[in-house]
Parts: C-alpha cells; sequence; structure tokens
C-alpha cells in the first residue's frame, strides 16, 4: 500500500470517528482505491537487494570465523539472527510503523538467513541429506511468510525456490515431482490472485505449467508424445479463464491469463509445423496411458472447466 492510499485510508477512519461518512461509505471508498493500488517496483527491488546483500554480509562474517566457534555458539547465532530479523521485522510492519517497507525488507533478511541456516545446520551436525530437500524446506518457509503478511517479495522468491527444486529434481535425479504441481497451484497461485498482484499472477501460471509438463514428461515414459496434447489443454483453460476472470473480484488478472494461454497455444502450434513432430504427435495412443499420466490429463481438463 502507497503512502497515499494509506493516508486516505487512516482519514476515513478519522471520518468515521466524527460521524461525517459512515462504514458502508467507508469500505467502498476502500473498495475502488484498494484495486488500484500496485506495488511500488522500485522500493521493493531495492529493499530486496539491500537486505539480500545485507544477509550475505552476515553470513560471511561468520562463515570466516566459523571453525573457530562451538557447535553451540553456531546453534545460537544462527537461531538468534533469525528470531532477531523476524522480530524487528513485526516491529517495523506494524500498523503504528511509518516505515513498513523497511520491516518487510528484515523479514526478507530473516527469510534468506533463514535459508542459510538450513545449510549451516546441516553441517553443524554433519546430515548428508537429499540437498533438494533444503530448497523445498525454505520456499515453504517464505511461503509461510508470504501468506501470514502478506508478502510480495516473498511470494516472488518462493516461486523462484520451486523453480530451483523442481529443476534440481527433475534434471539431476530424474524424480517425477509431483508435489511442485500441487504446491504452486494450491499455495501460490491463490496467494497471487490475494495480493491481486499481475506480476506474481503472471509468473506463479508461467511456473505451474513448467512443472507441470516437466512432471509428466518424467512420468509418461514412453508416451512423450502426449506431452504437447496436454500443453493445448492448459493454453485452453487459460483462455476460458481469462473470460471468467472479467467479472471476478480481480478483473484486471483477464490479460495475464490470456497471455499465457495464446503463448502456450501459439508455442504448441509451432511445434506441431514440423512434419518429423506431426507423425509422431498425432499419432500417441492415448489409451495404453497409466492411471498415474492420465491424472494430468484430468487435472488439465478440471482446469480448463
Amino acid at each position: 500500500m502507497n503512502k497515499t492510499t494509506r493516508w486516505l485510508f487512516n482519514e476515513l477512519a478519522l471520518w468515521q470517528t466524527q460521524g461525517i461518512i459512515d462504514n458502508a461509505q467507508a469500505q467502498r471508498i476502500q473498495s475502488l482505491y484498494r484495486e488500484h493500488d500496485e506495488p511500488v517496483w522500485g522500493k521493493i527491488i531495492f529493499a530486496a537487494i539491500g537486505s539480500i546483500i545485507f544477509g550475505l554480509g552476515i553470513i560471511l562474517l561468520f562463515a570466516y570465523n566459523w571453525a573457530d566457534m562451538h557447535r553451540f555458539s553456531k546453534m545460537a547465532v544462527v537461531l538468534l539472527s533469525l528470531i532477531t530479523a523476524h522480530a524487528l521485522g513485526y516491529y517495523y510492519s506494524g500498523q503504528h510503523s511509518n516505515h513498513p517497507k523497511v520491516g518487510e525488507s528484515l523479514h526478507v533478511l530473516g527469510t534468506m538467513l533463514f535459508g542459510a541456516g538450513i545449510w549451516l545446520v546441516a553441517q553443524i551436525y554433519h546430515i548428508d541429506e537429499h540437498y533438494p530437500n533444503a530448497l523445498l524446506v525454505w520456499a515453504l518457509g517464505a511461503l509461510a511468510i508470504a501468506w501470514t503478511l502478506p508478502s510480495l517479495v516473498h511470494t516472488l522468491l518462493s516461486l523462484t525456490l520451486i523453480a530451483l527444486w523442481h529443476s534440481f529434481e527433475v534434471f539431476n535425479f530424474q524424480t517425477v515431482n509431483h508435489w511442485a504441481n500441487w504446491i504452486v497451484l494450491v499455495g501460490i497461485i491463490p496467494l497471487a490472485w490475494f495480493q491481486r498482484s499481475r506480476s506474481a499472477l503472471f509468473m506463479s501460471l508461467s511456473l505451474f505449467i513448467f512443472t507441470f509438463s516437466l512432471s509428466y514428461g518424467q512420468t509418461a515414459d514412453s508416451h512423450e508424445a502426449t506431452v504437447l496434447t496436454l500443453l493445448l489443454l492448459l493454453s485452453g483453460g487459460c483462455i476460458l479463464t481469462s473470460f471468467v476472470v472479467t467479472t471476478s473480484s480481480f478483473p484486471e488478472s483477464h490479460g495475464i491469463f490470456r497471455t499465457i494461454g495464446v503463448s502456450v497455444f501459439v508455442i504448441t502450434l509451432y511445434i506441431f509445423t514440423f512434419s518429423a513432430v506431426d507423425n509422431v504427435y498425432f499419432r500417441g495412443d492415448l489409451q495404453a496411458l497409466s492411471i498415474q499420466t492420465a491424472s494430468y490429463f484430468l487435472l488439465a481438463y478440471c482446469v480448463q472447466c
């Protein structure tokens, strides 16, 4: 919320107290200006960069002296730095604060320290674990903060971490990563809608198509020919949704759904122009799909409906 909108909402509360307007009128005015309240990207980007650089500086400072510290001292440093960053972020994010962006920056710093703490704890106790799981835990932590505050920066951070986690699982370990699809579909896309953020919605929809396609490609095995058919279903679902949202509480999302749907559709059609692809992809035996593989088509069909 920018300064002008915040000032207006404070004045509305004062006008209600003085009896100039009633509660219904105040809510109507707030709804008009809340829909057009866009994030100040300059402040968001520089605040995030500042928090990340500051967090990296702290990490490097402790890393330089890490070998000389006792195990309990290391754990105390990790936990205290994490708690302090989020406690200060909570203080500056309060309604009484005139610097809410400082509070969000401190929360970002705390989330960065949380990610660093995952690997530091693993190093302290010599935990040999499947390393993409650390990215998953970090992403879930950022997503929890994004829902709690709510915070657009944490939403974008969780998107980035989920994309990295999914890529490592699929490309490095050839894992069928179903959970990434559901985390994006259930945890991030509704959050982007709730925040009325077109950028977060665009990125979350793009990530869903990315994770969905890669997971299906790993599941399909000998049925790779059906991947493009699945993409056509997803593009159709996005295009149909673009018409539905025009009458919703977030009509500005119309262009996002349409852009994603049309882009996927055009790219898929271009791939179909190659004769080698045409001969293979239009002769896929859909009846031979396993139940697990066919469930991807069912989900895409439900999204379309």
